[in-house]
């Protein structure tokens, strides 16, 4: 994905009465008031960097754009090799899944399991590596932001932070918790995939094969 370069215009969508104070943007960009960024900046919050200012051209309800005064800035969290515990967590990938490193083919948790030993110091915002559909941020950020009455947010603990459906599953995915040893899974895995794809590209020069046949006795 590019990343996102000023100037930096932005929309919104406020379903409550007023804008709130942080917004997310995508997987690591927060757009916050410059309140937050503030009292970011003077409790020496870490895990982020400023971008810069954060210009609202347009949104809904249109009413807001005259009525609300604030600026606005976009804090990027960054990345962090935090990684969630797949097999403690249990994880369910899809078949497809050919890298346990990366997030493609990430499909549902029971619970949040980060993998230990964490990092020295602890960034106090980041986005996990093989998890990045959530914002995590140590409890002091949790308490400023809720001291200061910030809105736009809503905090899960790890362990109580569930997304699980087995209505969403794809069928087939892949449960990392019966896994007993994931390299070999996955080796064999990627010979399967190598298989039918030269299984699938046989086929095709086959098929190929035979249309080149009936063409020279058609000529004939």
């Amino acid at each position: 994905m590019l990343q996102w370069q000023p100037p930096f215009y932005a929309e919104y969508d406020s379903r409550g009465k007023q804008l709130a104070d942080i917004g997310r943007h995508s997987t690591g960009d927060l757009i916050v008031t410059e309140p937050v960024k503030q009292a970011f900046e003077k409790a020496n919050v870490t895990g982020y960097v400023l971008r810069g200012e954060v210009f609202l051209k347009k949104g809904h309800p249109k009413k807001f754009l005259s009525t609300d005064t604030q600026r606005r800035f976009l804090l990027e969290v960054a990345f962090s090799r935090i990684r969630v515990d797949e097999a403690a967590s249990n994880c369910y990938r899809h078949k497809s899944v050919r890298c346990f490193a990366c997030d493609s083919g990430m499909a549902k948790f029971d619970r949040i399991v980060f993998e230990q030993p964490l990092p020295k110091p602890m960034p106090d915002m980041f986005v996990a590596y093989n998890l990045t559909a959530r914002v995590w941020v140590a409890d002091r950020v949790k308490r400023l932001i809720e001291e200061n009455g910030f809105t736009g947010v809503h905090f899960v603990a790890p362990e109580d932070y569930k997304l699980d459906d087995p209505l969403y599953r794809e069928p087939g995915d892949i449960a990392m918790a019966k896994i007993k040893d994931p390299d070999a899974f996955l080796r064999e895995h990627v010979r399967k995939c190598e298989e039918a794809e030269r299984l699938k590209a046989e086929k095709q020069a086959a098929k190929t094969a035979r249309k080149k046949a009936a063409k020279k006795r058609a000529r004939r």
